[in-house]
């Protein structure tokens, strides 16, 4: 659905209800990427619900095993365990973000023309995305519409 809808709706890509071609499929792991590399950090669960379920799992060890054994539940232990669990899911996440930065860059090729190539490592390089994390705010003149935003997602 993400794939398939949304990414195309926001990039005005294919809407002929066919198949994904290997640009279509290149975009949405683009967009998956964080925002500090050109992404939309619209994540891809089919692909990352195992590895949070194991987080949340370890995270919550302390607490179940406490149930299981029906003993009072000790926060410290719960959280100690969870600030562990979270460091190492998040250095995970970052080693297979970077491993995905490299794979999308060796296909760019491949599915995308060489100035699209060109255009996405120059904006990383500039930093260009920074503005995707930006909250915008109306009283601020910060507000874009619908067509505003599908220009910018463009750019």
């Amino acid at each position: 659905m993400i794939r398939d809808r949304l990414i195309p709706a926001l990039m005005k890509g294919r809407r002929n209800g066919g198949p994904p071609t290997q640009y279509d499929i290149w975009l949405r792991d683009v967009a998956a990427l964080p925002v500090r590399l050109l992404g939309l950090g619209i994540p891809k669960p089919t692909e990352t619900a195992g590895r949070d379920y194991k987080t949340s799992a370890v995270a919550s060890e302390a607490i179940t095993e406490a149930i299981l054994r029906e003993e009072d539940i000790d926060a410290d232990e719960h959280v100690k365990r969870g600030q562990k669990a979270r460091a190492a899911h998040k250095e995970t996440v970052k080693k297979a973000v970077e491993k995905e930065w490299e794979r999308l860059g060796s296909q760019s090729g491949q599915a995308a023309s060489e100035d699209q190539c060109e255009e996405v490592r120059q904006s990383k390089e500039k930093r260009q995305s920074g503005w995707l994390t930006a909250t915008p705010l109306k009283e601020y003149g910060m507000n874009l519409s619908p067509d505003e935003f599908r220009d910018a997602m463009t750019i």
